[in-house]
């Protein structure tokens, strides 16, 4: 899921400027104004409002600032001979940790109230995360082929904060390190590991893209782009027009970016420089004084949602994900009105009764900080550990009977491999049988395996249908991405397969967003398979992507729609497809070659997911028995035409 980041301490702390003149700076008005500039994105762009379709550049731009401030005061303590490691950590606890641990209590108890047994489980998994900053990492590992939706996890946005408390895990050592070499020594070192972690963010948009998005090393730049600002390795301005420029020049990058860019576009890589160089530039222009751009964005109303933008970024993404969870559909556009402004409000309630009580020493003394951090890290963990080790408390729904919801029990033969060791079923994985009709080979992978029991269980079918699938293996012959260890080894057998059983007609079916988009696998592997078996004589057809969901289990979602007035009634969901894919798909073999299980299963308004009290999928992405059926119903008159 992108556009989310954690948001540094408040800029109400004294501001210092460059190593070669450490003066004391007031109160940044315009900094406060441009937290707000990077939340509010932030916050638009995940209520789908369609005004920032980048408005996750706003984790860029906390970054930015993050590390301009905190560099900026360790450098200042460091020349002053006062910088204390300890005082440093109390000080992000501090400013960190008590609107995140109240955060977490809300998530925690409307997930209790609300959320099935494996949604609430998962969150338990996201606060052990949490307590030991490693939700980056976490969410990183979750990224995969068999996952649950990330919109589910009202914790997501939390690994900002991961990335930033590990950034500062290593950023005061590394200065006390370097700053023995005097004033100067951290120029080249921080340069460096700055261009150092830029180089390897692009390289990663598409070597790794979910590792850079979500973990430090690809990250760290952004932080070091405010820290070299901070350190005045960026030359002053010759003139205040210059500064009027820069500043300028800067909030356009940033407002830019928040527009132009969406969720297609590679990120972080380059197209993060875009809202980092913008926020640099602006804090930078306006260090010696303030320009025409700096007053503006640091007006009342923007100061007043950059205070408690902290606050305000934490309360944010689990209110709408409860809230949508709950209707079971997405938020009108009242409704998302109505979101921000109760997102203020919490956010507003929890900066003047968390974050400010505690900031203040007298009331607060630095004992009880380090007592208060260390308890409340500890029962995060606690309470993470019991919901995942209770697989999410199940007893809270007595009477909730959950059936398994993986895909249908197999057959005796072997027609579904998870392993090329493995011996294929051969002859007994002929789902049906038509003496005089033509064999049809259905390759694939856990998208093709779906369709088995709802073809097997349509009767008459005039067709010879043969099933050959694998886990996670696309169906292709040559794949020149990088597939699971085992899938060229399966894939290599079709040949044979087709000599041995006299095949005429292919299908394949696969999960094919998933090998474009997560495996590297192109589309083109796919289209040189389709010319391949052409030569060879054969009709090949293609099944498109099926629908994909947001949900976990849908027996969970069954039992939350039987609480309606009409419980049977059919529930349609949008899905999570990006249909370009079937397009393509098409164009390779053609209309009448194609067959998309959308046009039996969704309208304009989202896809089918229930009906007559029974679930479309056995997971987010796969076919119960019930869905195969159906699906296979208008499928077979493609399957059974001949040549």
């Amino acid at each position: 899921m992108k556009g989310a980041s954690a948001l540094g301490p408040s800029s109400s702390l004294p501001l210092f400027g460059s190593s070669a003149a450490r003066a004391t700076v007031g109160h940044r008005r315009d900094i406060d104004g441009l937290r707000a500039l990077a939340v509010l994105p932030v916050i638009l762009f995940h209520l789908r409002s369609g005004l920032f379709s980048g408005g996750f550049i706003g984790v860029d731009v906390f970054f930015v600032i993050s590390g301009f401030l905190i560099t900026g005061v360790i450098a200042r303590e460091m020349e002053e001979n006062r910088f204390s490691i300890l005082k440093f950590y109390e000080r992000r606890a501090r400013r960190i940790l008590p609107a995140l641990f109240a955060t977490c209590l809300l998530v925690l108890v409307a997930g209790l109230l609300i959320f099935m047994p494996d949604e609430l489980r998962d969150v338990g998994t996201s606060l052990v995360g949490v307590a030991t900053f490693s939700s980056n990492v976490l969410f990183w590992q979750q990224i995969d082929y068999f996952n649950g939706a990330v919109e589910l996890k009202p914790l997501l946005h939390t690994w900002s904060l991961a990335v930033e408390e590990q950034f500062y895990l290593f950023l005061p050592l590394l200065l006390l390190l370097l700053g023995k070499k005097g004033p100067g020594g951290y120029r080249v070192p921080l340069l460096a590991l700055l261009v150092v972690s830029f180089a390897g963010g692009i390289a990663a948009v598409w070597l790794a893209p979910e590792a850079n998005y979500y973990l430090l090393p690809t990250r760290a730049w952004e932080l070091l782009a405010g820290s070299v600002v901070a350190l005045g390795y960026v030359p002053p301005h010759r003139s205040a027009a210059q500064a009027e420029m820069f500043s300028a020049t800067g909030i356009a990058l940033i407002l830019g970016a928040s527009v132009w860019l969406d969720s297609s576009s590679p990120f972080p890589g380059y197209n993060a420089l875009w809202p980092c160089l913008g926020a640099a530039m602006f804090i930078h222009a306006n260090s010696a004084h303030e320009t025409r751009m700096g007053a503006l964005v640091g007006t009342a109303p923007l100061i007043a949602i950059g205070l408690i933008s902290y606050s305000l970024y934490l309360v944010h993404w689990p209110v709408i994900v409860f809230f949508e969870y709950a209707l079971i559909r997405p938020a009108t556009l009242a409704e998302k009105v109505g979101l921000l402004a109760g997102m203020i409000a919490l956010a507003a309630l929890f900066w003047r009764f968390v974050e400010q009580p505690v900031r203040n020493r007298e009331k607060v003394p630095d004992r009880v900080i380090w007592i208060g951090s260390a308890i409340g890290l500890a029962a995060l963990a606690g309470a993470g550990l019991t919901l995942y080790l209770t697989d999410g408390l199940p007893r809270r729904f007595a009477n909730l009977q959950i059936t398994e919801t993986t895909q249908p029990a197999a057959t005796a033969a072997n027609c579904f491999l998870n392993d090329a060791e493995e011996a294929w079923g051969g002859d007994a994985c002929f789902i049906t049988r038509k003496a005089a009709a033509p064999v049809t080979l259905l390759w694939g992978d856990s998208h093709a395996n779906h369709y088995k029991h709802g073809i097997s269980a349509s009767s008459p079918v005039d067709a010879n249908i043969l099933l050959y699938s694998s886990a996670a293996c696309l169906p292709v012959l040559h794949n020149t991405g990088e597939p699971r260890p085992y899938c060229d080894a399966v894939n290599a057998r079709v040949p044979d397969i087709i000599d041995q059983f006299g095949v005429q007609q292919v299908i394949l079916s696969g999960h094919w967003e998933y090998a474009s988009e997560e495996s590297g696998m192109p589309l083109s592997d796919v289209a040189q398979t389709v010319r391949q078996l052409r030569k060879w004589g054969l009709r090949v057809m293609i099944v498109a992507d099926s629908p994909e969901y947001s949900f976990s289990n849908p027996e969970y979602l069954a039992h939350r729609l039987q609480q309606r007035d009409k419980p049977l009634a059919p529930f349609y969901m949008q899905p999570r497809n990006d249909w370009r894919t079937n397009r393509t798909l098409q164009q390779m073999v053609g209309p009448r070659d194609y067959f998309d299980p959308a046009e039996v299963l969704c309208r304009k308004d989202g896809c089918l997911v229930y009906e007559n009290g029974e679930t479309i999928m056995s997971d987010n992405g796969h076919f119960s028995v019930y869905g195969s059926k159906k699906v296979a119903a208008a499928m077979l008159p493609f399957v059974q035409r001949t040549q």
